[in-house]
């Protein structure tokens, strides 16, 4: 199994404007690319369907799989280099946090 971390970024610009993926990981957690689906090449995920079509001619009849484990995501900004919590702004007077 292959490990992902979803890393959720929040963007503030310098309009005021924001845009916080937070409130994507629910959706991208259950999505076929983490959740088995069905494809032509089996049930299974995104990814592995992708590859196992690719190589059909070596996958077909076979229990060959690469898939994802179930993702983490951080749920809280952690520090940055150097041990300290930090923003990074934009030469445009935005902000990610």
């Amino acid at each position: 199994m292959v490990r992902d971390v979803i890393v959720p970024l929040r963007f503030v610009f310098a309009d005021g404007q924001v845009f916080d993926a937070s409130s994507t990981i629910r959706p991208l957690r259950r999505s076929p690319l983490f959740s088995a689906c069905s494809f032509t090449s089996g049930v299974t995920q995104y990814a592995d369907a992708i590859q196992r079509a690719e190589f059909w001619t070596y996958t077909q009849g076979t229990n060959y799989h690469v898939l994802s484990a179930a993702p983490r995501s951080p749920n809280r900004r952690g520090p940055c280099a150097g041990g300290r919590w930090d923003d990074r702004h934009s030469q445009f007077g935005g902000a990610m946090a």
